[in-house]
């Protein structure tokens, strides 16, 4: 909004013309409007204090984190928007006609981990379940055919890795492993 003048008794008042800006400084109206006629020698500009609000100099590198930091939300915000919403009826019309590549998924899912549950299940039989080394290559095992199987499995293992009341420590310790498995965008 453009800034009202008042030039009187030598004195020129530079007042905000925002309603809110005036109310707050009514004395400045009223020696704007009751001073002397203006002398020619004489001119103080005045103008608003900035607010208290007003945010303190941003150094520059933190300004370039700031905007690094803004871009890479930008992306971030863009792929969401991208990205698909899984419904039952998506579902049904991306698979529905391809039985044969939901079958052969779900095979692979189920031959793949009912391998690894009968190996731990002979191991037990033989009693090799207590071994500690036996134990760390089934630990290494899993995660290899968690991260073979794709990133929800692998989010399984992560998840499995904060359970303690649920896996060995080796298996932890392994598992733990995956929460550095990042997924190339």
């Amino acid at each position: 909004m453009a800034a009202s003048t008042s030039a009187t008794a030598g004195v020129s008042f530079s007042l905000p013309s925002h309603p809110r800006r005036l109310r707050r400084r009514p004395s400045l109206l009223r020696a704007a409007s009751t001073a002397a006629p203006p002398s020619p020698d004489l001119s103080i500009q005045l103008s608003p204090r900035p607010s208290p609000r007003a945010s303190p100099p941003v150094v520059p590198s933190l300004a370039r984190d700031r905007a690094e930091d803004l871009q890479a939300e930008s992306r971030a915000m863009t792929r969401a928007a991208a990205a698909t919403v899984y419904t039952p009826e998506l579902l049904a019309s991306r698979y529905g006609s391809q039985p044969f590549q939901v079958a052969m998924r779900a095979a692979e899912v189920l031959s793949k981990l009912g391998a690894f549950g009968l190996k731990l299940l002979l191991d037990q039989q033989r009693g090799e379940s207590s071994s500690s080394a036996k134990r760390r290559a089934r630990a290494v095992e899993l995660r290899t055919v968690l991260t073979r199987l794709g990133p929800t499995f692998v989010k399984i293992g992560q998840g499995l890795s904060t359970r303690p009341d649920l896996c060995p420590t080796e298996y932890l310790e392994e598992l733990s492993e995956l929460q550095i498995w990042l997924i190339p965008v």
